[in-house]
């Protein structure tokens, strides 16, 4: 078990907002990414209580999505 202690206001905020980026990117909610992006407290590589980043799940999301990703390194038909 994990006790999380805030030693000021302004870091349960960042906290608040950090948890809030994940949460949006793994609810596909762009409009929330955005407005979470655009306060300057967010933390973009917050890690949830999960473990993931908000970075963890758009990958997860986009996979899910039918895009499918590739390594360039090593790949002769890549382009530079």
């Amino acid at each position: 078990m994990a006790i999380l202690i805030f030693t000021t206001a302004t870091s349960a905020v960042v906290f608040a907002a950090s948890t809030s980026l994940v949460d949006a990117v793994r609810r596909g909610d762009a409009d929330a990414v955005q407005t979470a992006l655009a306060s300057k407290s967010v933390d973009v590589n917050a890690v949830a209580a999960d473990g993931s980043t908000a970075l963890d799940n758009a990958v997860t999301n986009s996979v899910a999505a039918g895009v499918v990703y590739s390594i360039a390194a090593g790949n002769s038909s890549a382009r530079t």
